[in-house]
């Protein structure tokens, strides 16, 4: 679903109700800093709300939203993938051990090779640079959305 092109020069002054609700879809973006199901909900009125034509020049904050939802959770699947990839030789030697011995108990010890591990703590490393990284431009993009919103200018 693909938001409609900017009409930042619409010539449509939107009312106090539009204001509110573009308000209303910030504080669940600021939510979903934390949590992730008010962004979800708050994406979905934002692919609605923007192709109102009474929004005028909220629509630009409403896709400046969208494309921060979207564009984060891109980020956010690559750094879990980094992680699960990094993680993955780890955890090919300790199933190739298990099957190697055949059975598993509380007192087995595991010979790991350092490789693994190295690649495993570097991948994590990695990928939670990213996670945090994604998380600060989250916030960003959310923080300016809403002074550009105070100040009634386009995102």
């Amino acid at each position: 679903m693909s938001l409609p092109p900017p009409t930042h020069d619409s010539g449509v002054v939107p009312n106090a109700g539009e204001f509110g609700i573009a308000w209303i879809v910030y504080a669940l973006f600021g939510f979903g800093i934390f949590l992730w199901w008010p962004a979800l909900f708050a994406v979905l009125v934002c692919h609605l709300r923007a192709g109102s034509p009474a929004v005028g020049f909220l629509a630009s904050h409403y896709r400046w939203l969208a494309r921060t939802f979207w564009l984060s959770l891109a980020g956010y699947v690559l750094a879990v993938g980094i992680i699960l990839g990094g993680a993955w030789p780890l955890v090919r030697d300790i199933l190739a051990q298990v099957k190697e011995r055949g059975d598993w108990s509380v007192s087995t010890s595991l010979g790991l090779a350092w490789s693994s591990l190295f690649a495993t703590i570097g991948a994590a490393t990695l990928g939670g640079l990213l996670l945090f990284g994604v998380w600060c431009w989250f916030i960003y993009r959310v923080v300016r959305g809403a002074v550009r919103l105070a100040d009634a200018q386009p995102a």
